[in-house]
């Protein structure tokens, strides 16, 4: 072999090797920290979003600290993949990863973030997944890629894990279980990079707080925005849309406001009976 080949069949082995990255933190508000691993893609999130963070909202929020176990998370880059692991502690609960119908706590599940319908499972695949999670020891985490993400939340276990289980034998041991314990968040993002943000609480309430300023702060809906609503069916006519709309008030039944689908034949009637509102659903949400 000629020293070409070789030099060009090492260069082949250290680009297979994984690329391990240290994260470093920055502080980009307060309570906000902001790591790179690898190298993120221009087209992102906040990127396409335009946001300006809030930042008169963040002086009324409590001090905080970069936590001590930040440096705990790490990341890595194989393959143009990048794979993300954060730790978790055993009583801790995760909640979010965008709008789901059925559950609450998301620990112990594997969530792959994409737009689509809502199948039936809160699977990740629903019509507004979001790549921010909060945790109940009192942070969050967001994940600035538009990518679909695969989430491990609390499913994976490795062996160089601090907490890795113990390898048993499924046909001899009857301790073994199919799910056994995982002491971290694992993401994999299918890209050569990525940013992810730490926002600090200390409570879970201020999490959220520091996310929605830092995205903005967005706008204060509606009373009835937040009301209790009614989704009608696809081809619904004007008149049937009507007819259930009285058929709440009859029966006594809240209704803030009917959802009327797109593509539907109601669609472009004002309902507006003794103040309930019509709203026209799309997707995907932005």
């Amino acid at each position: 072999m000629n020293i070409k080949k070789w030099i060009g069949t090492v260069l082949c082995m250290v680009c297979m090797l994984p690329l391990r990255a240290q994260i470093v933190w920055q502080p980009v508000e307060p309570g906000v920290w902001k790591g790179v691993v690898g190298t993120p893609e221009a087209y992102s999130l906040l990127e396409v979003a335009g946001c300006t963070p809030q930042k008169e909202g963040f002086k009324r929020l409590p001090e905080v600290g970069l936590p001590e176990w930040a440096g705990k998370i790490v990341g890595n880059v194989q393959d143009g993949k990048t794979s993300l692991r954060i730790p978790l502690q055993k009583k801790e609960q995760l909640y979010g990863f965008g709008l789901n119908f059925q559950t609450v706590h998301q620990r112990g599940k594997i969530l792959n973030l994409h737009t689509d319908h809502y199948g039936g499972k809160d699977n990740g695949r629903t019509h507004a997944p979001v790549p921010f999670y909060v945790s109940s020891r009192g942070y969050g985490i967001f994940i600035n890629s538009a990518r679909y993400l695969t989430v491990y939340a609390g499913t994976g276990a490795r062996k160089d894990s601090p907490e890795a289980p113990v390898a048993k034998d499924r046909n001899t041991d009857k301790t073994w279980v199919a799910r056994p314990y995982s002491d971290a968040v694992s993401v994999l993002v299918p890209a050569g990079g990525v940013e992810i943000y730490l926002f600090a609480g200390p409570a879970p309430m201020d999490v959220v707080r520091r996310y929605n300023l830092f995205c903005g702060g967005g706008n204060l809906p509606p009373r009835w925005g937040l009301g209790f609503t009614q989704r009608t069916q696809k081809l619904y006519t004007a008149g049937q849309v009507m007819e259930e709309a009285e058929a709440f008030e009859r029966k006594g039944f809240p209704l803030d406001y009917i959802g009327l689908e797109r593509d539907g034949r109601a669609r472009l009637i004002p309902v507006h009976l003794n103040g309930i509102r019509s709203v026209i659903l799309r997707l995907p949400i932005l």
